[in-house]
């Protein structure tokens, strides 16, 4: 049987497997499995939930990053209020006066470190940083320099 053959013939048994009723597909898998140790399965089933579950344990970044900035705290909220606003803000320019406003008053350095996920420290760390570098020019100290070089990464970074 050629290879066009071959996949023709698979392509119709899948189509027919397909539109099978359930309960007979269900009777047919059950008539294929013949003689199987239950305990076995069982066991296998139970390992494998259990490691899926020891998984889901571990929390991913995402999950880490809502932990240590819950709507509980104080950053929490700035940054649900930071990224519902800039996607609602067109330009950069304005943009870059609400994260101003935003970053310079909250205290980013409280959660240094502060949590189990390396990316959510640094994290905290580039928003302390963001934070001190917005106080910066709101004192003047460097508006012109900084102005032009940190708001643009800041604003990508938040976004």
């Amino acid at each position: 049987m050629s290879n066009a053959n071959r996949l023709a013939e698979l392509r119709r048994r899948i189509n027919q497997a397909f539109t099978q009723a359930e309960p007979r597909a269900i009777s047919g898998l059950i008539a294929r499995l013949g003689d199987y140790d239950s305990q076995a399965i069982g066991a296998s089933t139970q390992a494998l939930i259990e490691a899926v579950r020891a998984k889901h344990k571990q929390p991913g970044i995402f999950e880490a990053f809502l932990h240590e900035y819950s709507l509980s705290s104080d950053e929490g909220i700035v940054l649900m209020s930071i990224a519902e606003a800039l996607l609602r803000i067109p330009d950069s320019d304005t943009q870059n006066l609400f994260l101003r406003d935003k970053l310079a008053d909250a205290d980013w350095y409280s959660h240094w470190l502060h949590s189990e996920s390396v990316a959510v420290n640094l994290a905290s760390g580039g928003l302390w940083i963001s934070g001190k570098m917005e106080e910066l020019v709101r004192q003047r100290v460097f508006d012109g320099l900084l102005s032009r070089l940190g708001e643009p990464l800041i604003r990508a970074a938040i976004n």
